[in-house]
């Protein structure tokens, strides 16, 4: 997941270079939006769906207990894990190798 971000961002920094400047905010941002600080029960149910979209909800999302009884459930809330990091991944490259030509002509 952090190369898929990572590979868009470096594109942007070769032809805006002042994204070094918006970097330290915008990942800032993210950190304290990110699932780490607070625990899903404190999230509405009806944003339950979205809460769990984030990618960092289910690897870092303490399971309750009555999960934990259903491994199946914890299977499939590591997959779409899995699954949303390699779509991040794939987008990431995609952008990444489409401006890769043109990065010697503009540094």
């Amino acid at each position: 997941m952090a190369i898929g971000l990572a590979l868009p961002i470096a594109t942007l920094s070769v032809f805006y270079y002042d994204v070094h400047h918006a970097l330290p905010i915008a990942l800032t941002s993210l950190f304290y939006l990110s699932p780490v600080f607070y625990p899903a029960s404190l999230v509405p149910s009806a944003y339950q769906t979205l809460y769990f979209l984030n990618p960092i909800a289910g690897a870092a999302h303490p399971l309750p207990r009555r999960r934990l009884r259903r491994p199946m459930a914890v299977a499939l809330l590591l997959a779409g894990t899995a699954a949303q990091a390699a779509i991040v991944y794939t987008l990431g490259y995609a952008v990444f190798h489409r401006y890769a030509t043109v990065f010697a002509e503009i540094v």
